[in-house]
């Protein structure tokens, strides 16, 4: 049943909101009728709604909180976003590439509150930690010379494994050598707290900057990078 359509009708015919609202149990709010039919009706008329909703102001539990803003999680807490990021000194080289799943380093991490990752270990076992919840995770990684290669989310915790793979890349084009930072993103629900990687696998191992060569311009050089967004 359209209900602006109905209650427009029986507006023409002289019947009140508060009547209309006799007929098919609902009340509404008087903003809402009134863009129905443009009619007004009093707010001691349709002051409650039913299905259990006693206010429109704000949202009841279980939907969307208690307020619905631009950075409200899907279950209405707050958005936490992180950067997660290996940096290194100006001129720096991104290190060497190998030809089996090699781990890439994270170093430096910037976060909303509250906080949602942590960095672990170090050198291979080079991981971050994302406590319960679900999560947006995007990430790009830097290949310099190393012909084909790709990227992937590695769950280091909790049967272990790739989550996902990320796209394709060449770093030789035309027989010279270019950087080419190839990523991809995923969904991910962690019951628990849970450890994640990024690792890179190369076609060719090349030493010292297989895993990015420094741009050398005086600033900090950026190789890694994840970003996650805390969705619930």
């Amino acid at each position: 049943m359209s209900i602006s359509r109905d209650f427009a009708s029986l507006a023409n015919q002289g019947v009140t909101a508060a009547e209309f609202d006799k007929l098919d149990g609902v009340t509404a709010t008087t903003a809402e009728l009134n863009k129905l039919a443009g009619v007004t009706a009093s707010t001691a008329e349709l002051n409650v709604v039913t299905g259990g909703i006693t206010t429109l102001g704000a949202v009841t539990a279980g939907s969307l909180g208690s307020n619905v803003t631009g950075g409200a999680g899907l279950d209405g807490s707050a958005m936490s976003v992180a950067i997660i990021r290996d940096e290194k000194s100006a001129g720096t080289q991104g290190g060497g590439s190998s030809t089996s799943w090699a781990v890439r380093e994270l170093t430096d991490i910037s976060q909303t509150s509250p906080a949602i990752v942590s960095l672990q270990g170090s050198g291979s076992t080079k991981r971050f930690r994302l406590q319960a919840g679900t999560y947006l995770i995007e990430w790009q990684a830097p290949g310099y010379g190393v012909t084909g290669y790709t990227t992937g989310l590695y769950k280091y915790t909790t049967t272990a494994g790739f989550v996902a793979y990320g796209q394709a890349a060449r770093s030789w084009d035309n027989s010279s050598m270019v950087t080419i930072s190839p990523g991809s993103f995923v969904t991910v629900v962690a019951a628990d707290d849970t450890d994640y990687q990024i690792q890179q696998k190369c076609q060719i191992a090349v030493a010292n900057n297989g895993h990015g060569a420094a741009a050398a311009v005086s600033i900090p050089e950026v190789y890694t990078i994840v970003k996650i967004i805390k969705l619930s």
